[in-house]
């Protein structure tokens, strides 16, 4: 915890992300990995072998877009690094990384993935209404566009500076998850080059004693067709959530215009 606390006060992030909470998320999620390395191994080869099969079937090319880079635990930067001229890295907070501050084909963009940060600090007692995305649309130099285990993630830290300023109802809660995910898919359909998907797809909630209390499905009705590939993620393993209780995903990977 003091580790924590000190990477909280010394890393740089925007003001809008260290109020919403991004720096603290990021920093916790860098902390259970260290916990639960083993548990999460198969997740993050597997995001890593699906996203690097991508840029093989296309042999490279001038920038690849990894949305939702984080850590880059689940991305294989050097596979990217070797098929792309280069490579950007985009998330909400970027912590401390030697060798990606020397990598000269990386480039970290700090970037609000959900559109709504602004509306919701000047407003925190009201679901802001996600504007549309254009980003990145007109950059013909763009060959690969990766969506990393982030979709379903895009309205927790929106919802959780809410919550601690005003009541939020779920209905309208759930609604506001769905419609920045959709808009997500949305604005990467819209990209002419190939783009990788991973989303959890499924979350499954379990008590302290493993019995499931709830299973919900993320991705209900928006009719993305077959996934590539899905598998199972202990995300937090009995006695990681608050309670002592665990969660499960089932991770989904889509694939659009890749080459056959």
């Amino acid at each position: 915890m003091l580790a924590e606390a000190i990477e909280y006060c010394v890393s740089p992030s925007e003001p809008w992300a260290r109020r919403l909470g991004y720096l603290k998320e990021s920093i916790a999620i860098k902390a259970r990995h260290r916990r639960c390395r083993a548990q999460w191994a198969d997740h993050l080869a597997r995001s890593r072998k699906a996203i690097e099969s991508a840029a093989h079937k296309m042999g490279g090319g001038d920038t690849a877009v990894v949305l939702g880079a984080g850590s880059c635990l689940d991305v294989p930067l050097e596979a990217l690094c070797a098929a792309f001229e280069q490579v950007y890295l985009v998330d909400a907070v970027h912590l401390h990384s030697w060798f990606l501050s020397r990598n000269v084909k990386v480039k970290r963009i700090v970037k609000d993935l959900t559109g709504v940060a602004d509306e919701l600090l000047a407003n925190p007692q009201r679901l802001p209404n996600p504007p549309p995305i254009n980003w990145l649309l007109d950059d013909p130099s763009i060959d690969l566009i990766v969506s990393a285990n982030l979709a379903s993630q895009l309205g927790v830290m929106p919802l959780s500076y809410l919550a601690r300023h005003a009541v939020v109802d779920d209905g309208a809660a759930m609604l506001f998850q769905r419609a920045l995910i959709e808009r997500h898919f949305e604005w990467l359909d819209r990209f002419v080059c190939p783009t990788v998907i991973l989303c959890d797809a499924v979350r499954t909630i379990v008590d302290s004693g493993g019995s499931v209390r709830s299973v919900e499905l993320l991705l209900d009705q928006m009719e993305l067709g077959d996934p590539a590939e899905k598998w199972a993620w202990p995300v937090a393993p009995v006695g990681e959530e608050t309670g002592g209780g665990g969660m499960e995903t089932e991770v989904h990977v889509y694939c659009d215009r890749l080459p056959a």
